[in-house]
């Protein structure tokens, strides 16, 4: 298990894989972007790993050929297919540094939502369902009206949540 993420390992040549697709999506979105003159992304249907050209430019020509793009006869397939792999190195560095604030802002959110629904009349318990080790989503919120008396205001439950029977 990825003790950030608590996904499962991969086998080391699926890895090895994910990463070559990943980088071949870079580097053929920064040849996209240049050949289009646009400076967008431009999406690419997704290519099972099993169905993965051998090489760059063969991922390229599929990819130019799912999005009807002329390839010029003279590109430089090493340095588009290298600015794709800089592309990734910089995009898991800069996964690791969203990695470091993933739980605190998920316990930051669920608090934050844990006060607007005590502001609303209820009451409200904060837990786990589970070990993080099982998922490090694992937070669950136990709601309950305050008093049986007092009005929910559900006004101020704010979009994406349901009551059920709200008497």
């Amino acid at each position: 298990m990825d003790p950030e993420t608590g996904a499962p390992h991969a086998p080391r040549h699926t890895q090895r894989q994910r990463r070559r697709a990943k980088a071949w999506r870079l580097g053929f979105d920064l040849l996209q972007r240049e050949l289009r003159g646009v400076d967008e992304y431009l999406p690419v249907p997704r290519l099972r790993y099993g169905d993965l050209p051998t090489d760059y430019q063969g991922f390229c020509r599929w990819a130019a050929a799912e999005k009807q793009l002329a390839l010029p006869c003279s590109i430089d397939w090493k340095a588009w297919e290298r600015a794709g792999w800089g592309r990734l190195e910089e995009l898991e560095r800069l996964e690791q540094v969203r990695h470091l604030f993933r739980r605190p802002l998920e316990v930051w959110l669920t608090l934050d939502q844990v006060r607007r629904l005590e502001e609303a009349g209820m009451r409200v318990d904060l837990g786990s369902f589970c070990d993080r080790e099982v998922t490090p989503r694992n937070l669950l919120l136990r709601v309950s009206r305050a008093s049986p008396m007092l009005p929910v205001r559900l006004d101020m439950l704010g979009s994406g949540w349901s009551v059920v029977n709200p008497v």
